[in-house]
């Protein structure tokens, strides 16, 4: 959950406590206390208008800034990295997958694109191998972190990550996904992919 979400989730719940309180104060303190109860009343309406123009403001900004993409075919991929590159997606990275095994993320470092590879299932296993191979034959060179996310196989470790440092450009990064995508997992211009946070 990014922080736009996060603030806007809290300036909706101060709207909604807000609510409450002024019907709280309409139906208990007026019959005891009228000059608190219009003090206080106003106080929450106050409360209520400043939430609405927050929200308003998040909603618009979240709109201006960010690019939605679910469901892509390979052909869309330079496009999503160009919308990466410029910060306007919600996260700092993506991935795209097929069948959930096939899973490549695209990191941007600095000028250039890296690809990450992790070992989330069982039958993600064989790839890592494949792909240091597959890394090598490109003179790319690859080094192992993790994430600490637990896959989702019996293991004590987290799930290791292989992180390829291409140092490729946008258009260089387009031609690579595509053809890592056809070369290890047999995937086409056809293939429709998931993009992944």
């Amino acid at each position: 959950m990014n922080i736009l979400h996060r603030h806007h989730i809290f300036a909706k719940a101060t709207c909604e406590t807000a609510q409450t309180i002024s019907h709280f104060i309409k139906t208990h303190i007026t019959l005891h206390y009228p000059y608190l109860s219009i003090t206080v009343f106003l106080i929450a309406l106050i409360t209520i208008i400043s939430c609405k123009q927050v929200s308003k403001k998040e909603n618009k900004r979240s709109q201006s800034n960010s690019f939605v993409a679910t469901r892509i075919k390979i052909a869309e991929l330079p496009n999503l990295l160009y919308h990466l590159q410029k910060r306007q997606l919600e996260y700092d990275f993506f991935g795209i997958t097929s069948n959930g095994v096939d899973c490549i993320y695209f990191i941007p470092t600095a000028d250039h694109f890296d690809i990450e590879f992790e070992v989330m299932s069982e039958d993600q296993k064989p790839y890592l191998q494949e792909l240091r191979l597959y890394a090598d034959q490109h003179h790319w060179k690859t080094s192992d972190t993790t994430y600490n996310n637990k896959p989702m196989y019996n293991s004590a470790e987290s799930a290791p990550v292989l992180h390829i440092h291409t140092n490729a450009s946008n258009s260089e990064m387009a031609l690579i996904g595509k053809k890592l995508m056809a070369d290890l997992f047999s995937n086409n211009d056809a293939t429709t992919y998931d993009v992944v946070p």
